[in-house]
């Protein structure tokens, strides 16, 4: 099976393969697109038919209150926010300036979430279905706590070569953040703050958009380079 072209061109000292701008873009695109796509429908105000039974089964057969109530801890803005802060200050001391910038697009890209939940207007889980462990105020899709989390894990692990030169040290990271914001995602079902299709929802947006920034952000430092070798004379290796 062919792999995806990489990028290891763009920056000099990276060890870490990465996927080319372009390819993660159409991902991005794709995914956020699916995202869209599930709000549309999301905005006939009801659950979805398969909602209630996913949400029982998971309330049945992975329900642990505890962890899930931690994950909703730090699935928080502030924890969250917290953690980009450290990665982006991180990124600004190793001079890695458009990983950076991608970190800081976080700002104006996770309010979005605020906005649509407005648009969409949907309930959220009757507690005469599921059980409710966390009340919460406010429309339920797309999950706030989810949206936040699956954008900054995806958005942190597109920088995290930059940040971890060591490839498995850097896929170790890569991981635990994906995984991260997945298990918040779980959290919001299991304690019945949010339908399943909320969290789907949310996981689509937060990665679409995610990918979208790192996409972003690894064209300019591509082109930066391009443009620093060639003010030095150098030829720039293209990357695909």
């Amino acid at each position: 099976m062919p792999q995806p072209p990489v990028d290891i061109s763009a920056h000099p000292t990276s060890s870490v393969p990465t996927i080319a701008p372009g390819r993660l873009a159409i991902a991005g695109a794709i995914t956020w697109g699916l995202g869209i796509l599930c709000s549309w429908f999301a905005a006939r105000g009801k659950p979805f038919q398969w909602d209630a039974p996913v949400a029982l089964w998971v309330q049945a057969h992975l329900h642990a209150v505890p962890i899930a109530k931690a994950l909703d801890l730090f699935g928080n803005y502030a924890v969250t926010g917290l953690l980009a802060l450290i990665v982006g200050v991180l990124l600004l001391l190793k001079r890695e300036w458009a990983s950076a910038l991608t970190v800081a697009a976080l700002l104006f890209v996770r309010p979005i979430n605020l906005l649509h939940k407005d648009f969409v207007t949907r309930p959220r889980p009757d507690p005469s279905i599921v059980a409710v462990f966390e009340q919460e105020s406010g429309y339920g899709y797309t999950s706030g706590h989810t949206f936040g989390s699956m954008l900054i894990a995806v958005t942190l692990a597109g920088v995290m070569p930059r940040l971890i030169t060591h490839p498995r040290g850097c896929r170790i990271a890569q991981v635990l953040l994906i995984g991260f914001g997945i298990a918040v995602g779980w959290s919001r079902v299991s304690l019945g703050a949010h339908w399943p299709s909320d969290v789907l929802g949310a996981w689509l947006w937060g990665a679409g958009l995610g990918m979208l920034l790192v996409a972003a952000g690894r064209a300019l430092d591509t082109g930066w380079h391009r443009a620093a070798n060639t003010e030095s004379g150098a030829e720039a290796p293209l990357s695909s």
